[in-house]
């Protein structure tokens, strides 16, 4: 919608003919040479298609509203499915068209929202790239060197599934963090932008601000650690597995007894959810390989363990344990022996 609303904008005012087939370099470069100059691009005296003036319309209202009741009654413009510096740009020349940008002064949060697998892969090179440039830079320090950004489960979700989603949200973040932390930015947000529930974990997990990784590591929540849970001890534990009913006798009982709390995430979301620490071990005494296959690179990268319940490390078994690394071998111990399943 941006892109097109602000094509028509430089068409008419004979900047570019076709912005739409120019390559992101290009109009990034156009982008920034705009929101230089002072004149807008919108004239009264010229005919525009419904959706620039419907958007323009609605950017006119938000402007409106600051001037009636302030800047705190309109804070953020979110930019959904953002996957480009241009997408940023985009809307800092919309907001210039009705004077929510006056010179370098913003008068709300651009707040860019990664929904995609794609997006959330390449959210910290974006981010990082937004930053290098100098006018956007410049935008952040006016609002006191601080940045918002979105990251959507449920598009994410729909585009890769469970298990890839959850890996790609938690390495967004981390790549996010780092690209903040070169440029000296205060990241708020990390917020879910799923407006429903997953489970028993909530969909928005609040607003936070950090100034480096050691600062999030050190302060961030467990669901969004850059490792594996921190548990050590199998009292107060979590374990899930897919479907406890088909757990032989023995070893319900070894997990009940051992004092953890018992979950049923399944299949390869529950082993996602080990390696992002929201839960500290994930059990399946009968596993299909098609959800377990990855998970020997997705956990030792997380700086946890996978290993079938006999302690061999290979996927294939029929069999899997996910831990934080540090609850493996009692797991395996309280299991060793026992009839798996019914």
């Amino acid at each position: 919608m941006h892109e097109a609303v602000v094509g028509e904008l430089l068409a008419r005012a004979g900047v570019a003919v076709d912005y739409a087939q120019l390559s992101e370099a290009d109009r990034v470069a156009l982008l920034t040479h705009e929101l230089a100059t002072p004149r807008p691009l919108y004239s009264p005296h010229l005919d525009y298609g419904d959706r620039a003036r419907s958007e323009l319309a609605i950017l006119a209202a938000a402007a409106e509203i600051h001037r009636r009741y302030g800047a705190a009654a309109v804070p953020n413009y979110v930019i959904s499915k953002c996957n480009s510096v241009s997408d940023l740009l985009e809307v800092g020349v919309l907001l210039k068209e009705v004077g929510l940008l006056r010179g370098e002064v913003l008068a709300l949060n651009i707040v860019p929202l990664f929904e995609t697998i794609a997006d959330l892969e390449q959210c910290g090179a974006i981010m990082h790239a937004a930053f290098a440039l100098p006018r956007y830079r410049r935008w952040i320090a006016g609002r006191d060197d601080w940045q918002e950004v979105m990251l959507g489960y449920s598009d994410s979700n729909k585009d890769g599934g469970y298990l890839t989603a959850n890996w790609a949200l938690y390495r967004a973040e981390m790549r996010l963090v780092e690209a903040f932390g070169a440029h000296r930015v205060k990241l708020g947000g990390l917020v879910n932008a799923d407006r429903s529930t997953v489970g028993n974990i909530p969909n928005k997990y609040g607003t936070y601000y950090y100034n480096s990784l050691a600062d999030f590591e050190a302060n961030h929540p467990a669901q969004f650690t850059r490792t594996i849970s921190g548990r050590d001890r199998l009292a107060g534990s979590y374990l899930s597995s897919s479907a406890f009913e088909h757990w032989s006798d023995a070893m319900l009982g070894a997990a009940r007894t051992s004092g953890a709390r018992l979950r049923t995430w399944g299949d390869g979301y529950g082993y996602a959810l080990v390696a992002t620490g929201r839960i500290d071990a994930m059990c399946d005494p009968a596993a299909a390989l098609w959800d377990v296959a990855p998970m020997p690179v997705i956990l030792a990268e997380a700086g946890g363990r996978f290993t079938a319940l006999d302690g061999d490390p290979s996927p294939d078994r029929g069999d899997g344990l996910a831990t934080n690394g540090a609850l493996h071998d009692q797991w395996l111990e309280r299991f060793a022996g026992m009839p798996r399943v019914i």
